[in-house]
């Protein structure tokens, strides 16, 4: 056990090491927190302490992330792939499928969080988004040219070895440039391996990303039926604040919440973010 309760635990998921951390209190509602880049699991460290004890918290690795292996495939870090996996963790942590379930995505997690909850769960309690969007509201966002501009890095991504260079070399200025939106690192001093993964792999879901978007057009799921709250920042350098119209094919019941602060409200103002996730999930248990 971790000094915050969690257990790492492992499975191989079609061919493919992947790791989450369960803190077991079976019984408990479940929630399923997803980090985003370039995150771990610990970028929720404030939730697990606040949410511990009444909740069954799982906190997956990103594919290519810490001990989640990297595919030799850049296929396996597509969205659809990720949710094969969290669609078999969740199997995994619950086989019974009647615990209720809440889903918590911030950034890319956020995105994986969307495409999670178009997929009927019965047990699906709440969705919460925290500064992301869903891939079809992504993609609207084309025709926004100041969202076009806070999205530089995903067009970045695409280019071949530049991005990675450019981690290796300078990667001190980036960690500094995102500390300034609110990330803050580990707890734990993050080896090279570790910053290969969070950062340099963790990329390859980007440039999946730009090659899935034919599938995310043809995505005929209709929409979310558990309430989704969506949560950003009115100063997010990377995405724009979404208005609730955006959300009219997306899902059934939205809301919208605006704040003062940065991409990540959850580590910049964490008491603040869990007061809201708790009020949404005991307003739906």
């Amino acid at each position: 056990m971790t000094k915050t309760g969690l257990k790492l635990k492992t499975a191989s998921l079609r061919g493919l090491k992947t790791a989450w951390f369960d803190n077991e209190n079976a019984g408990k509602p479940i929630v399923f927190l997803l980090h985003g880049y370039p995150d771990t699991p610990d970028a929720w460290s404030d939730q697990v302490e606040a949410f511990s004890h009444d909740f069954h918290l799982i906190l997956p690795y990103g594919r290519g992330v810490g001990p989640s292996s990297a595919p030799e495939r850049q296929r396996r870090y597509g969205a659809y792939s990720i949710l094969l996996d969290h669609l078999e963790i969740m199997r995994l942590t619950d086989a019974s499928e009647r615990t209720p379930l809440h889903v918590v995505g911030h950034d890319i997690g956020g995105m994986h969080a969307w495409l999670l909850a178009s997929h009927p769960h019965p047990r699906l309690r709440t969705v919460s988004i925290l500064n992301s969007a869903h891939p079809k509201q992504y993609l609207r966002r084309v025709f926004w040219p100041r969202q076009v501009v806070k999205s530089w890095y995903v067009g970045a991504f695409q280019l071949p070895f530049v991005p990675e260079a450019a981690i290796w070399f300078f990667h001190k200025q980036l960690l500094a440039a995102v500390a300034k939106e609110g990330w803050k690192p580990p707890h734990h001093e993050q080896s090279l391996k570790d910053f290969e993964g969070s950062a340099v792999n963790a990329m390859n879901e980007y440039r999946q990303f730009a090659r899935d978007i034919p599938h995310f057009l043809r995505d005929h799921a209709g929409p979310v039926e558990a309430p989704v709250l969506v949560i950003s920042s009115e100063d997010d350098s990377y995405l724009e604040a979404p208005s609730t119209t955006e959300f009219s094919d997306l899902a059934r019941s939205v809301t919208v919440r605006v704040i003062k602060g940065k991409h990540w409200l959850h580590r910049e103002q964490p008491e603040r973010i869990n007061r809201l996730l708790g009020d949404f999930w005991k307003a739906h248990p």
